[in-house]
């Protein structure tokens, strides 16, 4: 007698390592099991989704799944599972709260890194907009980087993913580095394909059917414009060869010392900020209406930036930019070579002159 034929689609993973069967919904033993949070899972050969994600949120969430499935055909699910489990619990018994714990399994960090960095191509688009994933998500699992070049509005700028000559910085290795650059270059790419597809949804009017795929996509340009942004400013402030603090005369050092009762005071706080559990960035600002400097903790890339302020020193506190040199608990390390490797100058450089107003 055959077994019944399961439901889903079948995808063929790169290499020749196998397939796996991608589904919609949780079959009723697993929906037992698991938490209501949990949007996806992956076991063995079967990827499942939740019915609740659409649209961008399924495509994400699909490659997210599909390199879970890559890591337990390469490691066995035995070695899989151990591993997770073991990198969970060492960071939890150093202090971790749950969801930092989680997003710090290098399991987890390579699935994000995967999910994150690969821009949106027209096939993957297609894909999208007809609701299956699939194509899109057999690119990403293969390794494909599709170039998305926007076409049609003259008067849309398209960014380009800017350089940056950073080999060699103290406490950070080029390995990270090699692999920060990448994400930054998924952002300036997912920023350019999303302001074409809002273009084209908008050419013309909106549907009804438009309307929830446009509110997708209008709430993502914060995520993506910040991933892209602060990006350059956190690569553009730091310099081969840096040394150390910055030295007397520098215009930031003696604004930070007005401003902070002492530029020392001004570094433990804005390191204090970055030692916080979470994910993000910690900011320092200038208020262009009076010239104040304050510091400031931005969750994930949107939320938390203040208007009208300018971005004076940014450092990224997101698991990606130290797990390859430190583990969770030797977060301050990072904090302490990134301080390290500061181009003071080009920070006192992005100082403005107050203008008194909020124009």
């Amino acid at each position: 007698m055959k077994p019944p034929k399961e439901e889903g689609e079948w995808i063929d993973l790169p290499g020749g390592s196998g397939r796996v069967l991608v589904r919609t919904g949780y079959p009723r033993w697993l929906r037992v099991l698991l938490l209501p949070k949990v949007m996806g899972i992956t076991l063995g050969r079967r990827i499942y989704l939740s019915e609740s994600v659409h649209g961008l949120g399924r495509e994400r969430l699909l490659r997210h799944e599909l390199v879970h499935a890559r890591q337990i055909l390469r490691n066995g699910p035995v070695r899989f599972v151990t591993t997770y489990l073991v990198e969970y619990l060492r960071a939890r018994i150093s202090g971790l709260g749950h969801a930092e714990a989680y997003r710090g399994i290098s399991f987890e960090v390579e699935a994000r890194e995967a999910e994150e960095a690969i821009p949106f191509s027209d096939r993957e688009r297609s894909a999208i907009e007809s609701g299956s994933g699939t194509a899109s998500a057999v690119a990403i699992a293969s390794g494909s980087r599709q170039t998305f070049t926007p076409q049609g509005r003259l008067d849309m700028h398209t960014y380009e993913t800017r350089t940056f000559d950073l080999s060699g910085l103290k406490g950070i290795s080029d390995e990270t580095l090699e692999i920060h650059f990448k994400l930054y270059d998924g952002y300036v790419k997912n920023t350019n394909s999303l302001n074409e597809q809002i273009a084209d949804l908008t050419r013309g009017g909106l549907s009804d059917s438009d309307k929830v795929k446009f509110s997708e996509l209008v709430r993502r340009k914060g995520f993506e414009y910040n991933g892209m942004v602060l990006h350059e400013y956190y690569f553009g402030n730091m310099k081969k060869s840096a040394e150390g603090d910055p030295a007397s005369g520098n215009r930031f050092r003696e604004v930070a010392e007005n401003a902070f009762d002492g530029f020392d005071a001004f570094k433990k706080e804005f390191s204090a900020m970055g030692g916080m559990r979470g994910i993000g960035w910690v900011i320092c600002y200038q208020d262009l209406s009076n010239g104040a400097l304050s510091n400031h903790w931005v969750d994930e890339h949107q939320d938390g930036n203040i208007a009208g302020f300018a971005p004076i020193l940014v450092m990224d506190v997101w698991e990606h930019a130290f797990l390859r040199d430190y583990k969770p608990a030797e977060k301050g390390k990072y904090i302490e070579a990134f301080m390290s490797n500061v181009d003071w100058d080009v920070v006192a450089g992005r100082l403005r002159q107050p203008d008194g107003s909020r124009r």
